[in-house]
C-alpha cells in the first residue's frame, strides 16, 4: 500500500474512532450516558469487580485504621497540597504515624540506604484526579509532591477519590479536559498488581501494591 493511502487510511479510522478490519468494540458494562445519573455506585461495583476495597468516611480514621491493620507506623504520600483532604498528613504526624521523605539525598553515599527505608513504608497514599465508572480505575499523575513512588512501592495503596471526579469512562474524562497537553505521566490503575507465570499462577504484588482502597470523599 502507498504510503499516503496507508496515511489516509489510517487518519480516516481515527477520525471514526475505529480501526480497520477490526469488529465494532465490545459495549463493556452498561452504565446510562445521562448526565443526571449518579455514577458512584457504578464506579463501586467496577471497582470492587477488580478487588479493591471502597471506603466512605474520614480518610483519617480509614488511613489509621489501614496502617493499624497492617502494624505499621510509616507511610509514603504526595504532598498535602495534593491531597484532597485538609490537614492529614499533619494529623497522622500528630498521632505518630511517620511520612518516609520521597526526596533523595544529595549526597550519593546516602541515597542507598534512604532508598531501602521504603521498604518500610507498608502503605502509600495518594489522590485520584479521575476515576471512571465503567471500568473501576482510578488514574493518578506524577510531579512535584505527587511522588509516583506513593503509587507503586507500598504493599497497600490508599487512593482518595472525590466523588466529583468520577466519569463514565477515559474518553469521557479526556473530552473534559481543559489542557490535555498538560498532563504528563498519567497512570491508570486497574485493581491491585497482578503478575503471572509461564505456569499461569497469578499473584498479587510482585510489580507494585498487592491491596488497592479507594476513600471516597464527597
Amino acid at each position: 500500500m502507498e504510503r499516503s493511502r496507508f496515511l489516509g487510511t489510517v487518519e480516516e479510522a481515527v477520525g471514526a474512532a475505529t480501526l480497520p478490519g477490526l469488529p465494532a468494540p465490545h459495549p463493556g458494562r452498561a452504565v446510562p450516558d445521562l448526565a443526571e445519573v449518579d455514577l458512584t455506585p457504578h464506579f463501586i461495583e467496577a471497582f470492587e469487580l477488580l478487588d479493591g476495597v471502597v471506603h466512605w468516611g474520614a480518610a483519617l480514621e480509614v488511613i489509621t485504621g489501614i496502617m493499624t491493620e497492617r502494624g505499621t507506623e510509616e507511610f509514603l504520600s504526595w504532598d498535602q497540597e495534593h491531597l484532597p483532604a485538609d490537614g492529614l498528613l499533619s494529623a497522622l504526624a500528630e498521632r505518630g504515624y511517620r511520612r518516609i521523605s520521597t526526596t533523595l539525598p544529595a549526597d550519593p553515599e546516602g541515597r542507598v540506604p534512604h532508598q531501602m527505608g521504603y521498604m518500610d513504608a507498608r502503605v502509600g497514599i495518594s489522590a485520584a484526579v479521575a476515576a471512571f465508572a465503567e471500568s473501576g480505575s482510578v488514574v493518578v499523575t506524577s510531579g512535584p509532591g505527587r511522588s509516583r513512588l506513593a503509587s507503586v512501592i507500598p504493599a497497600v495503596h490508599v487512593v482518595l477519590v472525590p466523588t466529583d471526579r468520577i466519569f463514565r469512562s477515559l474518553s469521557h474524562w479526556a473530552a473534559q479536559v481543559e489542557s490535555p497537553g498538560r498532563l504528563a505521566n498519567l497512570m491508570v490503575i486497574s485493581g491491585p498488581s497482578r503478575t503471572g507465570d509461564i505456569e499461569l499462577t497469578l499473584t498479587r504484588g510482585v510489580h507494585g501494591p498487592g491491596e488497592i482502597h479507594a476513600v471516597l470523599l464527597q
